[in-house]
């Protein structure tokens, strides 16, 4: 994607617009927050109708009765980022990263998503403490938090289109497991936090991220996931494919994820002002269907190689 596009695209919307939400459709005097304030989740679908009082709501409870199914791998193109350059950014609702110059923007595809996606932006979910923080909770596990990689969909001709197709985003998760050692992979990010301390500040030209090494626990045979659902944030647009890893989480330590708890939402009192558990409670599935890739290495292979020799074609 183009980045002044994407500077554009974001600097309209005033936050992360990608899994947490595309404020271009919500209007301006609207204003949304976590907690239990008035502007809070349990107020969102009042606040934003349209979408956050849909029937694909996300995010959701992945349920131990979810069809098992032969989907193949994800496949992952340009995810070796360490030599790129990144802006991470405080907007008030989480932490985001974009790539500002790349030489090569990371893309997704595989027989599941039937197209190339391409990566928008990285952003973090957490909580106050490690029993909370991740948006999905897997059989009513709720993790420390939650990484969104966001993707849109490179059929459509540019983003604005993508987002409002059904298929016009995909949304990879890895949960965060809180550990008791550091993780190196995130010391880069980490180390900015306190750079962006206050709402809607920035920095810019950094490098030594590394998405390969931070989602390291990933293999071609990851079980995962899916299903249909939206944005967790307003406007909750239902647009997302959502893909859940369920046993590649990211280890992070306590005093790590002290540093995320440390940013500020800009917000003032009863609404939080410190950025914790900036989540959105599960919703209801209201009849949609959960699936979990179930790994057959032979199959798996044969029907990849039959999808990529179709794409050649």
């Amino acid at each position: 994607m183009n980045k002044e596009l994407l500077l554009i695209f974001v600097a309209c919307v005033g936050q992360t617009w990608g899994a947490g939400g595309d404020l271009d459709t919500l209007p301006e005097e609207i204003e949304w927050c976590y907690g239990d304030s008035d502007c809070g989740p349990s107020n969102w679908a009042t606040l934003a109708p349209e979408f956050c009082a849909g029937t694909k709501q996300s995010p959701i409870d992945l349920p131990d009765n979810s069809t098992k199914a032969s989907t193949g791998a994800i496949w992952y193109y340009g995810y070796d980022t360490s030599s790129e350059v990144w802006m991470i950014s405080n907007n008030g609702h989480d932490c985001t990263l974009y790539l500002e110059t790349p030489s090569e923007i990371p893309s997704i595809d595989g027989r599941r998503l039937g197209e190339e996606y391409e990566l928008l932006n990285m952003h973090f979910h957490w909580g106050a403490d490690a029993t909370e923080g991740s948006e999905h909770t897997e059989k009513g596990k709720a993790y420390a938090g939650e990484i969104h990689l966001v993707h849109w969909n490179k059929k459509y001709a540019d983003v604005a289109e993508a987002l409002t197709k059904t298929d016009g985003l995909a949304v990879l998760s890895f949960f965060l497991e809180e550990v008791e050692n550091d993780n190196v992979n995130l010391k880069p990010i980490v180390d900015q936090l306190s750079n962006i301390m206050e709402k809607d500040s920035e920095v810019s030209g950094i490098g030594g991220i590394n998405i390969k090494d931070i989602i390291s626990s990933l293999s071609e045979e990851s079980p995962y996931y899916y299903y249909q659902g939206g944005l967790t944030t307003p406007a909750c647009n239902e647009i997302v494919r959502w893909t859940v890893y369920s046993k590649a989480q990211v280890p992070i330590s306590e005093a790590q994820l002290n540093k995320f708890r440390a940013l500020k939402t800009g917000e003032s009192a009863p609404a939080p002002t410190r950025l914790t558990n900036n989540f959105r409670p599960v919703q209801p599935l209201n009849g949609r269907k959960v699936s979990i890739r179930n790994p057959r290495p032979f199959e798996d292979l044969f029907d990849d190689l039959l999808y990529f020799s179709n794409q050649a074609l």
